[in-house]
């Protein structure tokens, strides 16, 4: 019988969510009612008739198997989806993203200087070792540089203001052209 303890459906949603058996997103809907009899997505246990369900709709047009939880397995989903700090950073202490997810990674280069380029991590594979790989280049990040937090890769539309894209960053004043 799976471990419901909450440490336990913490590591197991995390798990999960880094090797896409459970959604990162937020839902389009969230359905609830009694148990259908199905198991949870999380915990993997029945979800009783005489039990609260939450059905997740993931796509409006595309569909899809949905996602089941039992009350106390959503809401550790919740709150292990949303983790990431407010910024939308999140330390590779903490999560790691999904295996050859391209994201926008802070890498630490030394002396307190950092650089954001857009990763991804794959598994080494004689090693099994994580190796992060600038996803410009496809090479494997230099010796020392070491990743310190990422957050989901929104690539920009060509001609699209990169302002739009990170309102947190604040505006470059413009400096008017001479005539």
């Amino acid at each position: 019988m799976p471990d419901r303890s909450d440490a336990r459906l913490r590591t197991r949603a995390r798990e999960r969510i880094q090797a896409g058996k459970l959604p990162r997103s937020k839902p389009v809907r969230t359905w609830g009612g009694l148990g259908s009899g199905l198991p949870c997505d999380l915990c993997d246990l029945p979800i009783q008739s005489n039990e609260p369900e939450f059905e997740l709709q993931l796509e409006l047009l595309a569909p899809a198997d949905p996602v089941r939880f039992h009350r106390e397995c959503h809401a550790i989903w919740e709150s292990v989806r949303g983790e990431s700090a407010a910024d939308g950073w999140t330390s590779v202490t903490h999560a790691l993203p999904a295996l050859g997810e391209l994201v926008e990674g802070r890498v630490s280069l030394s002396d307190n200087r950092s650089v954001v380029l857009t990763l991804k991590w794959l598994r080494d594979s004689t090693t099994g070792a994580i190796l992060w790989v600038n996803a410009t280049t496809m090479a494997p990040l230099p010796e020392g540089w070491l990743p310190t937090a990422w957050r989901h890769h929104v690539p920009q539309q060509e001609g699209a203001d990169p302002q739009a894209a990170d309102p947190g960053t604040p505006a470059e004043p413009s400096i008017p052209k001479r005539a």
